[in-house]
């Protein structure tokens, strides 16, 4: 695990397949990041003008979607539990606002990092491929 942290970039900057006019591939990272967008995309032809389209879609692992939704669920039951015990006769207590802070975490921390990496791995793509991004996408 630590020669992961050491070593050098990777020798190829995408993983995944590739077949027809369709792909599926993902960024190459030194480490371990749940949260790296899978892109798929496809190539249509250009219509109007010479060349191709290529239209790509981020999207995140099953295995980290189920993983946020199971910690939204378990915060967001936290926070149910502080919340019913504001109506007790003990009442409210500043401090209990701490216990709301996972559900928040997780509801904005997490599609905030996904979509750090979305634009990490779609202007390195644009970069890597020369395109040209259309007004429109």
């Amino acid at each position: 695990m630590l020669g992961a942290l050491f070593r050098g970039k990777p020798d190829k900057f995408f993983r995944g397949q590739v077949g027809g006019e369709h792909f599926e591939i993902f960024r190459t990272i030194r480490g371990r990041n749940s949260i790296l967008p899978i892109i798929t995309g496809w190539v249509v032809p250009n219509e109007n003008e010479f060349g191709s389209i290529l239209r790509i879609r981020h999207r995140l692992h099953l295995f980290a979607f189920i993983l946020a939704g199971a910690g939204l669920s378990f915060s967001g039951m936290m926070a149910a539990q502080i919340v019913s015990g504001w109506f007790t006769p003990v009442g409210f207590h500043p401090f209990e606002l701490l216990g709301f802070l996972p559900f928040f975490a997780v509801l904005f921390l997490f599609p905030y990092f996904f979509w750090v990496e979305v634009r990490k791995s779609r202007s390195f793509l644009v970069t890597l491929l020369m395109l040209t991004p259309l007004e429109s996408a």
